[in-house]
């Protein structure tokens, strides 16, 4: 199960048996004029945490890109006065789980730690998120695919689910914990590597938050297994 961590943002995720585009296979990047080498704005996505300030501004953990090379002219939201430390644990090797956890420490605006717990298994992945600092309230996000420029994904929503389905594969992003997180979708469309992306998020009163994205079949390949066993 291949993944990808772009140093404070966890962008790709690709689960065995399931539609690798939706993943996600990228995060939701600024627009960019590769002409003139120039970030024209717009919004970041990745899957993982937000967080809301004192003065009820949100920040995202995935606009903090690029806080290790802090005076290039790509975009970054960090404006700490010194580079902020990433820590990457690992806390399980064996044949049917790994985990490991990546811990951010800087001045993420009011927040100045953040904890990624990350188990693999053949299921999925879950993640559990852990912030310190003076948050009010915290959500996570998670990009969807929704159109690749041929077919537009299938999505059915749940309280607490959302399910994703193009051609023969499905992913599945839910909600664990805090348990009464309902799952939303924000229907604006956004340039995506594989087509046009939306996201999903829930949003929780703390600073901790549990969820899982796992493969799911389409009723198609279900009856393809019927039929070849």
């Amino acid at each position: 199960m291949p993944f990808f961590l772009d140093q404070a943002r966890l962008i790709r995720i690709h689960l065995k048996g399931s539609n690798p585009q939706l993943g996600p296979s990228d995060g939701i990047p600024h627009i960019w004029d590769n002409k003139n080498k120039k970030d024209l704005g717009g919004e970041l996505y990745a899957v993982g945490p937000a967080w809301f300030d004192k003065e009820g501004k949100e920040h995202r953990l995935a606009e903090y890109t690029n806080i290790n090379f802090p005076d290039t002219s790509h975009y970054s939201a960090y404006k700490g006065q010194h580079l902020p430390r990433i820590d990457v644990n690992t806390l399980k090797q064996k044949t049917d789980e790994v985990a490991f956890e990546v811990v951010y420490s800087g001045a993420f605006d009011g927040v100045s730690r953040i904890k990624q717990h990350i188990t693999i298994r053949a299921s999925g992945i879950t993640v559990n998120d852990q912030l310190e600092g003076d948050v009010q309230k915290a959500r996570v996000y998670y990009p969807m695919l929704v159109f690749d420029g041929e077919e537009k994904t299938a999505i059915t929503t749940n309280k607490h689910q959302v399910n994703l389905y193009l051609r023969d594969g499905g992913v599945c992003f839910e909600s664990i914990y805090p348990k009464r997180s309902t799952i939303q979708h924000i229907h604006t469309q956004h340039s995506f590597r594989n087509g046009y992306a939306e996201v999903a998020f829930f949003d929780i009163e703390g600073k901790e938050m549990t969820y899982r994205i796992s493969a799911t079949k389409t009723e198609r390949r279900k009856r393809q297994e019927n039929q070849s066993q």
